[in-house]
C-alpha cells in the first residue's frame, strides 16, 4: 500500500462521535491545533441510535446516587442551552406499583429530591424551554388512543428529549469547523504510530476509496473511538481493553399518537441460560416516544463478544426487543409489521466477573493517562458513557492535553483548509425544519439554485461526503421520510459535481442510499450494519 506525505497536528482526536467532537471543539477553543478522524461519518454511531431521551438522573436516586443525579441535572440543562432548536422538553410518566421502591412514597420522594437538586436546571433557558417540576401523582391514560377509558395512577416528571440528533452532531461539526480544527470523515486509522522511546507519535489512517494510507504526525493521540478502535489497538499489546460492550436496540414504530408524553411500561427481560433455555430475568422499564415520524420504543441491551458476526448479533437484537416491547404492551399485539425501522449502537459497560450472565452499563466516563497506565507516551484513552455528559468529560480531558501545545504560531492548520471558515456558518433554513417530512416537502419545491446551495453547505460546512451522508445525517431524511426519486438524483447530482464523482460514484452512491431504505424492517439491519461497520465486529 503506498503512502501519502505526512501531515501534523498538535492533538490527534480518533473518533468523530459526540464525545470526540466535544473534545476538539473544547482544545480548538484553548489554542490547540486539533485534526479529527472519524472511520465512518460524525455522529452515525450510538448518537444516531439512541432512544433520544436526555435524563435528568431522577433514575440514579433509586439507588440514592445524588452526586451523579446532580451531574445530570447539570449536563441536561447545559446541552438544551447549547441546542435550544433541537432539544425540547417532554414529560415521561410511569405507573405506580403497589409496593416496592416504584411504589407511590419512594417515587414521590425521589421526584421531589430531584426537584430540590435540580433548583438551577433552567438556569439560562428560554421560557418555553424551561422544565416545569414533578408532577407526583396524577391518573394518566398509558395508551392514548385506546377505546379504553381506563386511567392509571402514574408518577410523571420532566426531561429533555432530542428531536434531531443529526442537527445537533452538525452544530458541534460547523463550530469545529469554524475554529480550525481539521474533521476528515470516512477515515479509517489502520495503526498508531509509535517510537522507539514508547511514544505514540501519529496515526496512519485511510480515506473511503482511497488505496494510499496518510501519515499524520502529532503530539499527542486521545483515543476516542470506542468498540472501533480495537483493530488499531491490536498491534499494540500493552492497550487492553478497558470495557466489555453491548448493544442498545431500539424500534421506530409505525403508529402515531395523540399523547406527547414519554410513557414508561415495566417488564422482565428475557434472558438466555447456560443450557440455550430462556428465562425471565430482572424487571426494566421500556419507554415509548412519540415523534413526528412515529413511536421510538427502547431500549433493549445484549452483550456483544468480541469478534461477534454482526448478523446474528442484530437478529438477536431485534427478537429480544420485539418480544419485551410486545409484552410491555397490553394494548395491542406488537409485531414486525409494526415495525418502521431498528436502530442499533454500542454503549460501553462494565466488564463482566467469572459466570456473570450478563453486562451492566458503564456508570463513570474514564480518562486514562498512557504513560501511567500503558507504558505509551502521547496517548490518551477516552471513553465517554452518555451524550449529556460529552462537555463534561471534555473539560476533564483538555488540561491534559495543554502540556503538548506548541507556541509557534506560524503553523498553518492541516487537513481541509479549502473547508474551513472564520466564523461558524450560518444554517440554511429548511435544515432547522421540525420534521423529516416538511423538509422533504421544502426540498421537493425548492429552486435548483437552492438546492445547490444547500448541498454545497451541507458539503463544505457540515462535511457530508457521501449521499447517505446527506440524506440521513444532514438532512434528517432516512429512515423517516424518504425522498423520491427525482429528488435523490437532484441531490446526487449536485453532490456529484461538488465531490467530482464520476457516473459510475454517482450510481453506486444512488443505489447504496436505496438498500438502506426499505419497508421491510429486517433489512433495516442494512442501515444498522452501516452503523456497526466501525467496530471492528
Amino acid at each position: 500500500m503506498n503512502e501519502r506525505s505526512a501531515e501534523s497536528a498538535e492533538v490527534l482526536v480518533i473518533g468523530g462521535g459526540i464525545s470526540g467532537l466535544a473534545l476538539a471543539l473544547a482544545a480548538a477553543r484553548q489554542g490547540l491545533r486539533v485534526t479529527v478522524l472519524e472511520a465512518d461519518d460524525f455522529g452515525g454511531g450510538a448518537t444516531a441510535n439512541s432512544l433520544r431521551i436526555v435524563h435528568g438522573g431522577l433514575r440514579y436516586l433509586q439507588t440514592l446516587n445524588v452526586r451523579r443525579a446532580r451531574r445530570s441535572i447539570r449536563a441536561r440543562r447545559d446541552l438544551m442551552k447549547l441546542a435550544p432548536d433541537v432539544i425540547r422538553p417532554i414529560e415521561c410518566r410511569i405507573p405506580l406499583s403497589t409496593w416496592g421502591v416504584r411504589s407511590r412514597v419512594p417515587l414521590t420522594i425521589a421526584c421531589l429530591l430531584a426537584d430540590a437538586l435540580g433548583w438551577d436546571k433552567n438556569a439560562g433557558l428560554a421560557e418555553n424551554d424551561r422544565l416545569p417540576g414533578s408532577n407526583v401523582w396524577t391518573p394518566v391514560s398509558l395508551y392514548p388512543d385506546s377505546v379504553s377509558t381506563e386511567k392509571t395512577p402514574a408518577i410523571g416528571w420532566w426531561d429533555a428529549v432530542l428531536s434531531q440528533p443529526h442537527r445537533l452532531i452538525a452544530t458541534l461539526v460547523r463550530q469545529c469547523d469554524s475554529l480550525g480544527v481539521s474533521l476528515v470523515n470516512h477515515a479509517r486509522v489502520t495503526e498508531l504510530v509509535v517510537d522507539t522511546d514508547n511514544r505514540v507519535s501519529g496515526a496512519r489512517y485511510q480515506r473511503i476509496g482511497e488505496s494510499s494510507s496518510t501519515l499524520l504526525r502529532c503530539r499527542v493521540v486521545v483515543d476516542v473511538a470506542g468498540h472501533g478502535g480495537r483493530l488499531f489497538r491490536r498491534r499494540i499489546g500493552s492497550l487492553r481493553p478497558v470495557c466489555d460492550w453491548v448493544g442498545a436496540a431500539n424500534f421506530l414504530l409505525d403508529e402515531q399518537t395523540s399523547g406527547s408524553c414519554a410513557i414508561g411500561l415495566r417488564v422482565r427481560e428475557r434472558n438466555g441460560a447456560n443450557d440455550g433455555a430462556e428465562k425471565l430475568g430482572k424487571k426494566r422499564d421500556f419507554f415509548f416516544v412519540p415523534t413526528p415520524s412515529g413511536v421510538l420504543a427502547g431500549t433493549t441491551y445484549t452483550h456483544v463478544e468480541p469478534d461477534s458476526e454482526i448478523n446474528a448479533v442484530l437478529t438477536l437484537a431485534y427478537e429480544q426487543l420485539l418480544d419485551e416491547i410486545s409484552r410491555a404492551r397490553a394494548d395491542r399485539a406488537i409485531s414486525t409489521s409494526d415495525v418502521r425501522h431498528f436502530f442499533w449502537g454500542l454503549l460501553p459497560a462494565a466488564s463482566r466477573g467469572a459466570g456473570s450472565a450478563s453486562s451492566r452499563l458503564l456508570s463513570r466516563d474514564i480518562v486514562i493517562d498512557g504513560t501511567k497506565e500503558f507504558g505509551l507516551a502521547g496517548y490518551i484513552r477516552v471513553q465517554g458513557v452518555k451524550l449529556t455528559t460529552a462537555f463534561e468529560l471534555a473539560s476533564r480531558v483538555v488540561p491534559l492535553l495543554q502540556q503538548y501545545h506548541s507556541k509557534d504560531d506560524s503553523d498553518e492548520p492541516v487537513g481541509l483548509p479549502e473547508l474551513a471558515t472564520t466564523t461558524v456558518a450560518e444554517t440554511p433554513a429548511v435544515l432547522s425544519l421540525d420534521t423529516p417530512s416538511a423538509v422533504k416537502l421544502t426540498l421537493e419545491s425548492m429552486e435548483s439554485d437552492d438546492v445547490r446551495d444547500l448541498v454545497r453547505h451541507c458539503v463544505h460546512h457540515e462535511y457530508a461526503l457521501t449521499l447517505e451522508d446527506l440524506l440521513q445525517r444532514r438532512l434528517g431524511l432516512l429512515p423517516f421520510d424518504y425522498p423520491g426519486e427525482p429528488l435523490r438524483r437532484r441531490l446526487a447530482e449536485h453532490m456529484a459535481r461538488l465531490l467530482s464523482w464520476d457516473d459510475s460514484r454517482t450510481t453506486q452512491e444512488l443505489r447504496h442510499a436505496e438498500s438502506v431504505q426499505t419497508e421491510d424492517p429486517l433489512n433495516s439491519f442494512a442501515l444498522a450494519a452501516s452503523s456497526a461497520k466501525g467496530v471492528g465486529l
